[in-house]
C-alpha cells in the first residue's frame, strides 16, 4: 500500500521519458523503445507539419460543431462536410446531378480550427474515413430518411443518427409522432415529425418544394443523394438497403478518380472529398473559408 501522505511532490510523480531525465536518474535508454519512439514521432510530425506539402486549405473561421451540436441541430461543420461530399460526388460522376447530401453525426470529430488545414486535421475530423455512395430516392423515401434522423431526438437526447445536410432544408416538430423501427427493421410507425422539405440552391434560393403542409409536391419524384456507405448499407437502421440496386453508385469502386491534388486518402472516401473541396475552393489565405462558404440558408429548423 502506498502511503500518499508521505509522498514528496518534489521527487514523486510522472517523469518525461526523455534522454536528459533518464540520465539524471541514472537510467539507460532502451534501444528498442527509443527506435519505436523515433519512428512514431516521425509519423506524427509529418502528419501535423503545416508546410505546403501537407496543407490542403485555409480556414478563417472555426467551423463549429461539438458532438452535442452535431447530434441535435444544424452546424457549420456538418454542413461544410455534407457540402463537400455533394460537390465531390457531383464532380466525380460528371453528369449526374446530386440533389442533396446527408452525413450522420456519428463519427464526426469536434470542429476545424482556424488556418491552415492539414492532412491531419482532415483525418481528425473524419477519423472513420467512410466511403461515399450515391443513391436514387423518391420524395417519400427522402422524407422517411429525415423522419429516421429525428426519431430519437428530444430535449435531452443526442442521437448519433441525426443528419447534417446540404442541398436542402427541412423543418421538424418533436411534439409530433416519431418514426419507430423495430430491431429487425420492421417499421411500426412512419412518423410525422418532418413538416417541410425543400431543395435549395447554395445561394439560398428555393429550388423546389418536396413536402409541406402534410402533402408531397410529387411523391414519386426521384432525387439523387450522396451519403456514407454506412447509411447506404442500413447502418443505424436507416431505410436504405432496399435501394442497393443498379441506381447505387459506390464512389470507391475504382471507376472514379479525382485529380484535385490531394492523395493522402483513398478515392471515393469522405476524407478525400473534404481535402479536394478545400483544394478546389479554399487553397490559399485569400479564399479561406468564411461563413459565406456555407450553404446560405438555415438547413435544419426545429418548430
Amino acid at each position: 500500500m502506498i502511503q500518499t501522505i508521505s509522498l514528496d511532490s518534489a521527487v514523486n510523480g510522472a517523469y518525461a521519458a526523455i534522454s536528459t531525465v533518464v540520465s539524471s536518474v541514472g537510467g539507460t535508454a532502451d534501444s528498442t523503445v527509443t527506435s519505436l519512439q523515433t519512428a512514431i514521432k516521425a509519423v506524427v510530425d509529418a502528419a501535423y507539419d503545416n508546410t505546403t506539402a501537407n496543407t490542403v486549405g485555409h480556414d478563417n473561421i472555426t467551423l463549429s460543431g461539438s458532438t452535442v451540436q452535431l447530434r441535435t441541430q444544424d452546424t457549420q461543420l456538418g454542413n461544410f462536410i455534407a457540402k463537400a461530399n455533394r460537390w465531390y460526388a457531383d464532380n466525380l460522376t460528371s453528369g449526374i446531378t446530386i440533389d442533396a447530401a446527408f452525413r450522420e453525426a456519428r463519427g464526426i470529430g469536434n470542429g476545424l480550427a482556424i488556418d491552415p488545414i492539414t492532412n491531419a486535421d482532415i483525418q481528425s475530423v473524419l477519423p472513420d474515413n467512410q466511403s461515399l455512395a450515391i443513391l436514387q430516392v423518391t420524395a417519400t423515401e427522402l422524407k422517411s430518411m429525415l423522419e429516421h434522423s429525428v426519431a430519437l431526438s428530444s430535449s435531452t437526447a443526442t442521437p448519433p443518427r441525426f443528419l447534417q445536410v446540404s442541398g436542402l432544408r427541412f423543418s421538424h416538430d418533436l411534439d409530433n409522432k416519431s418514426r419507430t423501427v423495430l430491431s429487425n427493421g420492421t417499421i411500426s410507425e412512419n412518423g410525422t415529425r418532418i413538416t417541410k422539405i425543400e431543395l435549395m440552391y447554395d445561394n439560398g434560393t428555393l429550388r423546389s418544394s418536396v413536402f409541406a403542409n402534410g402533402a408531397y409536391d410529387n411523391a414519386s419524384t426521384n432525387y439523387r443523394i450522396v451519403t456514407t456507405a454506412f447509411l447506404a448499407n442500413g447502418g443505424d437502421l436507416y431505410p436504405l438497403t432496399a435501394l442497393g440496386n443498379a441506381s447505387r453508385i459506390d464512389l470507391d469502386n475504382g471507376s472514379y478518380t479525382s485529380a484535385g491534388g490531394s492523395s493522402f486518402s483513398g478515392h471515393g472516401t469522405e476524407q478525400d472529398a473534404l481535402a479536394e473541396y478545400f483544394k478546389a475552393y479554399h487553397d490559399n489565405e485569400t479564399v479561406a473559408v468564411t461563413e459565406d462558404s456555407l450553404d446560405n440558408y438555415t438547413r435544419i429548423t426545429a418548430e
